[in-house]
């Protein structure tokens, strides 16, 4: 199975958390981000998602034009290692409903991996797996061809006739 370092984008967004939610909002929609990675003092302490801000503004009824990004954000951080494997991070994502990941190594940010990372490096395996198993049993069919086609000699050559 893949490891993580394979699947992460190593470009990641981050926000002081400090910052206005209105700025996170702006810099989110400007590049098509979902998750921004929230700072202090550029450490890593939490992560602000579409998510968070639709269930923590917008349902609880909450002028968002009031917050800063850490009345929003999830924390702790939950972070994985570039070694852990795909199939491993796909299992917290299910089991604990977390969309994306931080990639920290030896205590520093080198990535995000994100369910669309995930979903896509599972297609993939799920394709090669797919073409895998037709390639078997095409070979199992000329196997069985090849055994049939041996029977007919032998039966042609002894004179067997039924």
């Amino acid at each position: 199975m893949s490891e993580v370092r394979q699947i992460m984008s190593s470009n990641v967004a981050t926000i002081e958390h400090s910052a206005k939610l209105t700025t996170a909002i702006g810099t989110m929609a400007r590049n098509n981000y979902s998750t921004l990675v929230v700072t202090q003092k550029e450490k890593p302490i939490g992560i602000l998602t579409e998510t968070d801000m639709l269930h923590k503004v917008l349902r609880a009824g909450k002028d968002y034009k009031k917050l800063k990004v850490e009345d929003v954000m999830s924390s702790p951080i939950l972070s994985i290692s570039p070694t852990d494997s795909v199939n491993h991070i796909a299992n917290v994502m299910v089991d604990q409903g977390v969309k994306s990941f931080p990639v920290f190594e030896k205590d520093r940010l080198v990535g995000i991996v994100t369910e669309t990372d995930v979903v896509r490096e599972t297609h993939k395996i799920s394709e090669q797996y797919e073409h895998f198993m037709f390639r078997e049993s095409v070979i199992t069919w000329l196997v069985v061809i090849a055994i049939i086609v041996l029977i007919v000699i032998y039966v042609l050559q002894a004179g067997i006739v039924f």
